[in-house]
Formats: C-alpha cells, structure tokens, sequence
C-alpha cells in the first residue's frame, strides 16, 4: 500500500506540480512547508505528503469499516453483536478458569518446593 500511494505521489512530484501552494492553502504549519522548501528529493517529498495524508485514510477506512458492518449486520450477513450479558458471562467464565489454573500452579509449585526441601534435607544426611 506504501508503495502504491507513494508511487502516485512521486508522479505528482516528478510531473513538476508544486506541493507547496496546496499545503499553504490547506493550512499546513511552517515547519511543514519549510521540510518541502529544504533540499529534499522527489521521492521524499512524495512520501512527506503520503505521511501528512496518513490521518485522512485512515479516517476514512475506520469510517468505511463502521458503516459496511452495520449494513452487512442489518441485511443478515453478518451475525449480530453478543448481548452485553452473554459478554460478561463469558469474562467471568474466563476469569474463573484463570483462577483454577492459578490454584492449580500454587499448589503444584508448593509440592516441588517440598520435594525440593526434602531432597537437600537427604543429602545433607548422606
């Protein structure tokens, strides 16, 4: 995906349009407008522009992701979200078993502890 905006951005950059107008007119700050001045090349300058349009698309994918769930969801392709209580349900099952594993764990860590201890105690004997 890099490579593909970039590359059409480095197209605008080699065909000799002038970014820095149209960073000026859409408000850009001056410390972006003095990077485009400096003695950058066209390929950093096209990936300098593909990082300022980074905020945008990515708006516009979490946009389009929200609206294509709740309009696959609304025509019956995708199965709705779980009621808020089969959710916790399923944390407090979760929960539970994390528990159990952690009793589980002490108590076997408790008996290599003993076993340890009584074969020190064994050896110090002999």
């Amino acid at each position: 995906m890099v490579l593909v905006v970039t590359g059409n951005l480095s197209f605008v950059c080699f065909s000799g349009i002038d970014v820095v107008p149209l960073l000026v007119k859409m408000g850009a700050g001056q410390n972006v407008i003095d990077v485009f001045h400096g003695a950058a090349g066209n390929l950093a300058v096209a990936y300098l522009m593909y990082k300022l349009a980074t905020p945008a698309r990515y708006t516009v994918t979490v946009g389009g992701t929200y609206l294509t769930v709740k309009y696959l969801r609304k025509w019956g392709y995708m199965a709705p979200i779980p009621e808020g209580d089969k959710l916790r349900d399923l944390a407090k099952d979760s929960r539970k078993q994390v528990k159990e594993r952690y009793g589980e764990m002490k108590e076997d860590m408790k008996e290599r502890i003993a076993d340890q201890k009584e074969k020190i105690t064994r050896k110090k004997k002999s």
